[in-house]
């Protein structure tokens, strides 16, 4: 997995298609589905006992649907 620091990024976009999920996007294009993650993904700097607890408190939050639901969602 690739970690761009955000602070670090040119906004160069040389990254967007180098991505094979297509994750990766312009600021100010995130999609507002993927929004609450962003808070998430900011901390994987600081170890996954960090990130974990950010998503364990989000999968409290808002639990996921069935998978069923999942099923051709795209991004």
């Amino acid at each position: 997995m690739l970690v761009i620091d955000p602070e670090e990024c040119i906004d160069c976009g040389a990254c967007e298609p180098e991505c094979p999920v297509a994750a990766i996007y312009p600021e100010g294009a995130l999609p507002a589905h993927w929004e609450p993650f962003v808070r998430i993904n900011s901390e994987i700097s600081d170890g996954l006992d960090a990130v974990n607890t950010l998503v364990a408190a989000r999968v409290t939050e808002v639990p996921p649907p069935p998978i069923e639901d999942y099923r051709g969602v795209t991004a």
